[in-house]
């Protein structure tokens, strides 16, 4: 149903100067300046934190959120309450990073996600070529957030950036207030995940990866009635459970929604493509770097009790959720970690990637209760603002490494593009770089309703 005129009317009068499109209700925080025009211009890190306070209340931010739905915003708020109970520095501000970008980025869809069918004849070339091309694949290596003891199996797609191009146009269709189209960033794929595998929660890279579709290839099951869903947090506040039939995709808004799969694959595999696009026009509709994202965390991410003993949690896998309302089977339990047993395993190897080799965690857990409250907010980002001391510097947030920034071309199958010019490589780290910081500009928009 279409929304009246005077409410669309009254609508893009509210969100116009914030460079966003009209939609039934406009998630997000709304801000005119950028990082890179407020000076935050390096990492997280660069500059001290209240200075990076300042610099987030001259950019506009303030952490209120007047259109979000009800059950969506008991969700984000349930999930400030159990992130600020993560106790260990890195988890918490890995957690905190996903969430502030959840809740800031603005929506382009009714609710966040949908599911249509591939076109049949692509379907098919991709079945066929996993079919033969599965016995023989190789291993991925490890991917924080992927659990299980068989790590994926790859195997090319085998259409090069043709891939991208067919399906660009349906993905266009379903986020029409993007004006001026998508940009193909990358496919990624066939992956086919093993036996017990499941899949942390997490949204995608906030730069690059926007409009997604999780193409679905094929899979083994021990039995069709226990199928292996995907499921996603929508824009009205509940996660949805979608379970994919092969020759379907999901379309989703992937650096909006949270999206993982929480339980063991009871089968021999599972076989998708991941694509990827952005905005064309990206300082009209999509102005987002990663530096937007960490200049927007809130005060208050910090507060007591926070420790910072060497370890990063019994949870934490680099850019993923592991606050307790999203947990997925494989992950470690709260208070499972003891002089004995030390961190698991799973932890251990991505600690060693990413940090100097941790000491065991010996501390028992300790929760305490958040609210979310104006006042109490205003009352922390002041305190922050006059706090004497810097605190110690330490490793700064997670990047998403769930699709690489670098694809190898063995992934993608595109060593057989049909140009067979040989740069597709290089074509493919282009189409990733992140945009420069531009300024939000304005321009016409059309009232209508997302689909």
């Amino acid at each position: 149903m279409r929304p009246s005129a005077l409410f669309c009317w009254a609508l893009a009068a509210s969100t116009a100067a914030a460079g966003v499109l009209p939609l039934p209700y406009q998630l997000g925080e709304h801000v005119d300046l950028r990082a890179d025009a407020v000076g935050f211009t390096g990492g997280w890190g660069s500059v001290p934190e209240k200075e990076r306070l300042k610099l987030r209340q001259k950019a506009g931010y303030t952490w209120t959120f007047p259109n979000e739905p009800e059950g969506y915003k008991k969700r984000q708020e349930q999930r400030w309450v159990e992130i600020q109970a993560l106790d260990h520095y890195q988890e918490r501000l890995d957690n905190f990073v996903q969430y502030t970008q959840v809740r800031t980025v603005p929506n382009y869809t009714q609710n966040g996600f949908d599911v249509v069918d591939i076109p049949h004849d692509l379907w098919q070339r991709m079945r066929d070529r996993l079919h033969e091309q599965l016995p023989k694949a190789r291993t991925e290596s490890e991917v924080q957030g992927i659990y299980g003891s068989e790590r994926p199996r790859m195997v090319g797609h085998g259409e090069g950036r043709n891939l991208l191009s067919e399906l660009q146009p349906i993905l266009e269709k379903w986020v029409p207030d993007i004006e001026t189209g998508l940009q193909p960033v990358t496919a990624y794929g066939m992956r086919a995940y093993g036996r017990g595998a499941s899949l942390g929660f997490h949204t995608d890279r906030v730069d690059t990866h926007v409009i997604s579709a999780i193409v679905h290839v094929d899979h083994k099951y021990d039995d069709d009635a226990e199928p292996w869903p995907i499921e996603i947090e929508g824009h009205d506040g509940l996660r949805h459970s979608v379970d994919l039939k092969p020759g379907q995709m999901l379309l989703y808004e992937s650096a909006k929604c949270p999206h993982g799969r929480s339980t063991a694959l009871k089968g021999d595999w599972y076989a998708s493509v991941f694509v990827h696009y952005k905005p064309k026009d990206m300082a009209t509709y999509w102005p987002y770097q990663q530096k937007d994202v960490w200049l927007a965390v809130p005060p208050g991410w910090d507060s007591k009790p926070l420790m910072d003993d060497g370890t990063p949690g019994e949870r934490w896998a680099g850019a993923f959720l592991t606050h307790d309302s999203v947990v997925v089977q494989g992950m470690a339990d709260r208070l499972a970690t003891s002089s004995k047993k030390g961190l698991p395993d799973k932890v251990k190897r991505n600690l060693a990637a990413a940090h100097p080799a941790p000491a065991p965690n010996n501390h028992k857990r300790m929760r305490h209760e958040s609210r979310i409250d104006p006042e109490l907010l205003k009352k922390a980002h002041e305190a922050a603002l006059a706090a004497g001391e810097e605190p110690v510097k330490r490793q700064g947030p997670s990047l998403s490494q769930v699709a690489p920034k670098d694809i190898p071309k063995e992934h993608t199958g595109e060593d057989l593009d049909d140009d067979d010019d040989g740069d597709d490589a290089e074509e493919a780290k282009a189409a990733l770089k992140r945009p420069e910081g531009r300024t939000l500009k304005k321009s016409a928009r059309r009232d209508r309703v997302a689909p």
